[in-house]
């Protein structure tokens, strides 16, 4: 067999193995819960990942791992998802996603794709992706278990971390024994954060149409979609987070997968790296009087414990410190002993500072989308006001970006926005909703959403030049909501 043909062979098998877990995740998902294809869409991402996370993880702590018993393992856990759901029955589907929020789907995807197109032969040139993810996994296939990886020469926190991130590397690295399709880690993961936020956004109370506009509105920023082409890890994290707060809702923590459904988003979250934990304080916020027993919360906290617990147990009998090498005082006190005392940076120490590291650097939102997004989240704080301290989630989505930024100030070991990914993902949705009850008119609430999302969209790549770009994202917003006006007219 040649060169060619044993990597289409190899490229085949990834497809496949890819093709199998999302399709008795779809299967699974249609026959356990209510909803349409966008809910299907916001658990099957989350889903999937589970499955390639277990994949990786439950081989490699056995010694075991590599292509064949990755696959294997994929394999059964979908075949147990088909088996289960032969079990389920999904009730009434009343939620509609509609045309305007299919195209969205497709638009971002089509985004995404045409970036990772056009970046084909960039290499792997990220600083974290080349010391410790991609090494990472690959140490783990070469050895067959999962293990600590050296890198004390860069930050030997990152030897001692959960590497959630490195896990789904090894498993698009193991089956074509390159980096080809790894370097893309992120992509898969920016569509999977577009279907969580929209739904977190209908689960506020936006229509179909305007929780998709907002989701496009976060992904194609500057932050995310930038970010959709290095190998790292945050947007894994936002992705999780804002799937976990989703789960927290009226309407889905009453259905059968509430808990799971909240379990292993968290789970999945807290597996990623340490630097996940500053998104708990937030969560925290939308778990007030959500109704759940003694059984529904041992639930939530076995599935994370289970997903996530491991790397954390791993230190804590190693080292008595769960986040080692990291120390960990309390008002002083020496809570557990490590030998690495992380400080705020020191970039952070002045509003000048703090403003061009949110607006001017290369992972920076857009000083311009950065201002409507504020404004948007404002006007939703202050239309809201009420119902912060009787519904949870309008109190996490008010509250939670400040809690977040005010975690990125104090605790942030480096001046960087992905740390802030979690507080912007719902800061945006709470621009989204604001700008609907400011407007108070579905059509031209659309218009301006629409506006929003071509701002960042138009911006993503493209910093500085947002003010310039606004008439013309309004003008294509407009377009886009008087066609599909059009379009239901006829249908009427």
């Amino acid at each position: 067999m040649d060169v060619a043909a044993g990597s289409d062979l190899r490229l085949g098998l990834l497809i496949l193995l890819n093709g199998i877990v999302a399709l008795s995740a779809w299967r699974f998902l249609w026959r356990a819960e209510d909803g349409d294809w966008l809910d299907r869409g916001a658990d099957g991402v989350v889903l999937v990942y589970l499955v390639q996370y277990l994949a990786v993880c439950v081989p490699g702590v056995m010694g075991g791992l590599g292509v064949v018993s990755m696959g294997a393992t994929a394999v059964t856990f979908s075949l147990l998802m088909l088996l289960v759901g032969e079990f389920l029955r999904g009730g009434n589907r009343p939620l509609t996603a509609g045309w305007t929020a299919l195209g969205c789907a497709g638009f971002v995807v089509g985004y995404v794709v045409a970036l990772a197109v056009y970046y084909r032969h960039l290499p792997v040139i990220s600083n974290d992706a080349l010391t410790y993810h991609f090494p990472a996994a690959a140490s783990w296939l070469q050895s067959g278990k999962l293990g600590v990886f050296e890198t004390w020469f860069f930050n030997p926190a990152n030897s001692y971390s959960p590497l959630g991130g490195s896990t789904f590397i090894a498993w698009l690295l193991a089956p074509l024994a390159n980096d080809t399709i790894a370097s893309y880690v992120q992509a898969p993961a920016v569509v999977g954060l577009w279907f969580v936020v929209a739904r977190l956004g209908r689960e506020m109370g936006l229509s179909s149409a305007a929780a998709a506009l907002v989701g496009v509105a976060l992904v194609t920023a500057q932050p995310f979609i930038r970010a959709s082409v290095l190998s790292k890890d945050d947007v894994f994290v936002a992705m999780f987070f804002v799937a976990a707060l989703a789960g927290l809702s009226e309407r889905l923590a009453k259905d059968r997968l509430g808990p799971w459904r909240v379990g292993v988003a968290l789970g999945l979250m807290l597996a990623m790296k340490y630097t996940a934990l500053l998104g708990v304080p937030m969560l925290m916020l939308g778990m007030g009087r959500i109704g759940w027993g003694w059984k529904k919360w041992a639930i939530v906290l076995g599935c994370a414990a289970g997903i996530a617990g491991p790397w954390y147990l791993r230190n804590w009998v190693e080292f008595g410190n769960p986040v080692f090498p990291v120390e960990v005082r309390v008002w002083g006190h020496e809570l557990w002993r490590g030998i690495l005392s992380m400080r705020v940076s020191g970039k952070l120490r002045s509003m000048g500072e703090i403003w061009r590291v949110l607006t001017e650097v290369d992972d920076a939102m857009p000083a311009a989308v950065l201002v409507v997004m504020v404004l948007g989240w404002l006007g939703f704080v202050v239309m809201e006001w009420k119902r912060i301290w009787s519904d949870r989630l309008v109190r996490a989505v008010a509250i939670g970006p400040v809690v977040g930024v005010g975690l990125f100030l104090w605790r942030a070991p480096y001046a960087e926005v992905r740390f802030l990914y979690p507080a912007l993902a719902i800061m945006m949705v709470g621009m989204g909703v604001g700008i609907m009850r400011v407007v108070r008119n579905e059509w031209a609430g659309l218009g301006l959403l629409s506006g929003a999302a071509a701002l960042t969209a138009l911006t993503g790549l493209a910093i500085g030049h947002g003010m310039v770009l606004l008439p013309i994202g309004m003008a294509v917003g407009g377009l886009v909501i008087a066609v599909d006006a059009v379009r239901r007219r006829m249908e009427l």
